[in-house]
């Protein structure tokens, strides 16, 4: 739970603090991954807009609150009916997250932009690396093995 509940202070930090900043001939630039989303609809790239949202917000998003619902509801034995559903859920939206992608793009993208701009990484951009371990963590410690013999063990 607490891993979970870090995962998701740090997805909040990534999601309002500004990835990077950006100073060219004396103009300072910074956004944030909500912003940058809204920039690419408004160029006429809808589609990569909703692809960005889709993979670095919201299945992350979704993951992060599918797994916290599904340790509360077995810490406090409720919600066996819902139980299942959550659970393909989680198994559903987590090949959807593409922080790593993300990250990756994040990177070859300040090293081109080096040589013509100074380039400062955001607290978002390190949020982002952080969760990036973190979900990793997330997913490799939380079984589904064995979320499902202790959902079967709590609702005996």
């Amino acid at each position: 739970m607490a891993l979970a509940l870090t995962c998701a202070v740090v997805f909040v930090l990534a999601i309002v603090f500004p990835l990077v900043s950006m100073n060219v001939h004396g103009d300072t630039v910074s956004t944030t991954l909500p912003r940058a989303v809204w920039a690419l609809h408004e160029h006429d790239m809808t589609a990569l807009a909703l692809l960005v949202l889709v993979t670095t917000l919201l299945a992350p998003a979704i993951h992060i609150a599918t797994i916290i619902t599904l340790l509360v509801c077995l810490r406090l034995r409720w919600g066996q009916h819902q139980f299942a559903r959550l659970f393909r859920l989680v198994q559903t939206i987590r090949s959807w997250g593409m922080i790593d992608v993300l990250m990756l793009g994040i990177l070859v993208s300040l090293v081109k932009l080096a040589a013509m701009a100074t380039v400062v990484p955001g607290v978002a951009l390190w949020s982002f690396a952080a969760l990036l371990v973190l979900l990793t963590l997330l997913s490799s410690s939380v079984s589904t093995r064995d979320l499902w013999h202790w959902s079967q063990e709590e609702h005996r």
